[in-house]
Order: C-alpha cells, then structure tokens, then sequence
C-alpha cells in the first residue's frame, strides 16, 4: 500500500483548517453569549453552548469561500441567528401567543420592543402558581472582529397574569452604528407572596429569543 505525501499534506492542511473554522465559530457564538449573559442568569439550559454553535457555523458555511479554515462570518447571513431560543423548553411561540413589534432605528440611535395589549389568560401558557410575569428585553451591538460587544437592556414591570396588559420597552443605540444588532425578548414568571415577588426557576424560570437581527 502506498501512502502519498500529497495526500497526507492535504489531510494535515483539512483538518489544521478546520480547527481554525471551528475556533472562529466558537469565539463567535461565545461573544453572544457573553453580551446576554445577564438575560441568561437563572436560565438553566445544559445544550445551550451546543446549540447556538451549530447555528453559528450555519452562518458560517454561507462563506462562498473554496479555501477551508478561511471561512468568516457572513454579516447579512446573520439573520439566520433570528428565532434561536435561548431555552428549548419554553420557546416563546409556545408560550406567547400575543404579538410584538421591534424597531430599530440607528439614525436616532433607539431600539423600540412594542406589546401591545394581551390577554395573559388567553395569550400566555404558564402553570403552578404563576401570578405575574415581566417582559424582559435586550439589544447587543457586537463587533465580531474585535470580538466586543455592547449590550442595552430593558424590562417591563410586574405584570398581573389576571389582567390585559401591554408593555414598551426602549432601549438605546450607538448613534448611526454599522455594527450588526441583536434583540432579545423573554418571559420570566414570578409568583407574589406577601409582600415579595420570586422568581419561578421550573424548566429554566423563562423564556429569551432572539426576535430581531439587523445587520444593514
């Protein structure tokens, strides 16, 4: 049996390659990971890491680019990151039924997140002894070369699972960035005792999405 050098070179430069690729997906996927680590906190997912990976290197492999380990992220691919739920078991199209709207406006330097009035009785799944909800909100400007990110969040307040209710939540912007945006929402559920409001930690104790992508 003969083994070529050609071909043990081009398998050595495949998978030097390849590492290379899977490095830049994990700082990638890391750094949105790390500019929503706040909106994370109490959220208990174990394939979280996995999950948004897989999803990064979905971007990534938009890259027409024949050479591998040469592959970059795609900023107008970057929608394909819109929908990923942070937690799996409290999708927010399973649990909100209500509607929403995101404006961005990076000439004004704004972030709008709009809910208009819902009935949580109808329009909103939770159980055991739920009695309010917060709608919770962030955007994330990342520089994924720099590997920097800035994050502004928002949050509504305590609201009564019992009544029609609606939520704005704003949040600013550099003026005229040209960085690429991310906007999250979640649901996080409380039950109020006394005088106190405690957050419900069943199934990851909320819901977080990513809503919006803009990367103009």
């Amino acid at each position: 049996m003969h083994i070529h050098i050609s071909d043990i070179h081009r398998k050595a430069v495949k998978s030097t390659g390849l590492q290379a690729d899977f490095g830049r997906v994990a700082k990638c996927s890391k750094l949105v990971r790390d500019a929503f680590h706040q909106q994370l906190f109490n959220l208990r997912e174990a394939q979280l890491e996995n999950r948004l990976f897989a999803r990064v290197f979905d971007v990534f492999r938009q890259d027409a680019t024949p050479v591998v380990g040469s592959r970059k992220l795609v900023a107008n691919q970057l929608g394909m990151l819109e929908g990923f739920e942070f937690n799996k078991r409290k999708r927010l199209p399973r649990i909100f039924n209500g509607e929403y709207q995101v404006t961005i406006d990076r000439r004004k330097g704004f972030c709008a997140l709009e809910v208009p009035h819902f009935d949580p009785v109808c329009d909103l799944r939770w159980s055991g002894r739920v009695t309010h909800i917060k709608i919770v909100a962030a955007t994330a400007v990342l520089d994924f070369r720099g590997m920097k990110y800035l994050t502004f969040a928002d949050e509504s307040d305590y609201l009564d699972v019992q009544q029609l209710t609606a939520a704005t939540l704003l949040m600013p912007l550099p003026v005229r960035t040209r960085r690429p945006i991310l906007v999250v929402m979640g649901i996080a559920y409380y039950q109020f005792v006394g005088s106190r409001y405690f957050l419900r930690q069943q199934d990851g104790a909320k819901s977080l999405t990513i809503v919006k992508v803009n990367a103009d």
